[in-house]
C-alpha cells in the first residue's frame, strides 16, 4: 500500500508542471521613429529581439495584458480587440481594430519565452506590434 501511495504522490509531482495554466504576456508596442527616454519600458525582456527585427529608433510599450491559456475570450489593447482561442500549441489570434478585422485568425505555435512578434498595424504615428510571450 505505502508503494502505491508512493508511485500516486509521485506522478502527481511529475505531471503538476505539466498541467499547471501557461501564462501568455501580450503587448502593444509602438516602433517609435526617434527615441526618448521612455522607450523600452516594460520591454526589457524582448527589447533585444525586436531591435533586430525592425531598424527604427527605439519601442514604446503602449499597453498589455495577461491571458491564462487555454485561452478563449478577447482583450482591449488600445486601439485594437485581441481575440485569442487555443493552447499554447495552436493559438489562434484574430485583431480587429473597431469593427474592422485586420489580422484573420494566424495560427500560432508559441514557446516558451520565446516571443512571437505581429508586426505591421496600423497606428496613430507609426506602426505597432504585438509581442506575445508565454512564460
Amino acid at each position: 500500500m505505502n508503494v502505491t501511495l508512493a508511485t500516486i504522490l509521485l506522478a502527481v509531482a511529475v505531471c503538476t508542471p505539466c498541467l499547471a495554466d501557461s501564462q501568455l504576456s501580450v503587448r502593444l508596442v509602438e516602433a517609435v521613429p526617434q527615441g526618448d527616454q521612455r522607450s523600452g519600458e516594460g520591454l526589457e525582456d524582448v527589447i533585444e529581439i525586436l531591435k533586430k527585427s525592425l531598424a527604427v529608433a527605439d519601442y514604446r510599450l503602449v499597453d498589455s495584458c495577461t491571458i491564462t491559456l487555454p485561452a478563449g475570450g478577447s482583450q482591449t489593447l488600445g486601439d485594437y480587440t485581441i481575440k485569442c482561442t487555443g493552447t499554447r500549441k495552436n493559438l489562434a489570434v484574430n485583431v480587429f481594430r473597431g469593427d474592422r478585422e485586420i489580422v484573420r485568425s494566424t495560427n500560432v505555435p508559441l514557446h516558451r519565452d520565446k516571443p512571437f512578434i505581429l508586426g505591421g498595424l496600423p497606428g496613430r504615428s507609426g506602426k505597432m506590434l504585438l509581442v506575445f510571450l508565454v512564460k
